[in-house]
């Protein structure tokens, strides 16, 4: 090769790789703002499951249940409140499951067989490392929040399954 094609090769190389680096830059930057747009949606996703947990908190402790912790995990599954019947003695895992809208069906039909095997795992999880409710009985419950106008709507289903 001669010097000018070298050159000319150097040029234009140069170019080809300035050229891949600013289009993967693009479509860097346009994964970032899809996963901020994303992280958003999440967020407000969270926000408003936060916000059902919370009136569901209320109704528990309104009806005469101590609250004992909330959002438990356990081997990466968790039960969203977790209270005690103290007359009673009976420890209550509860399932929040909170919509706007019925427009994907009942809130209910959401906690199927799967969801149910990890929240009584997650139970077992919370028993084996909380001796202290070991001479508890427990029950599984859901409370279902469906907003109309800002206003909840709560469903409590007491030993749901």
């Amino acid at each position: 090769m001669r010097y000018t094609q070298i050159k000319f090769y150097k040029k234009f190389h140069t170019r080809q790789v300035t050229a891949v680096k600013l289009a993967d830059k693009k479509l860097t930057d346009k994964k970032l703002t899809d996963k901020k747009l994303a992280d958003k949606k999440l967020t407000d996703k969270k926000i408003f499951g936060n916000k059902g947990e919370d009136e569901a908190r209320l109704f528990l402790c309104s009806i005469g249940l101590r609250h004992i912790k909330s959002n438990y995990v356990y081997d990466r599954t968790e039960i969203d409140i977790i209270s005690e019947d103290v007359k009673n003695k009976i420890l209550i895992f509860t399932e929040v499951k909170t919509r706007k809208n019925r427009k994907y069906g009942e809130p209910e039909e959401s906690i199927n067989i799967k969801k149910q095997m990890n929240i009584r795992k997650t139970a077992r999880g919370f028993l084996s490392e909380n001796n202290s409710f070991s001479q508890h009985d427990y029950r599984f419950d859901t409370i279902t929040i469906l907003y109309d106008d800002d206003k909840p709507l709560i469903n409590h289903i007491e030993n749901a399954f």
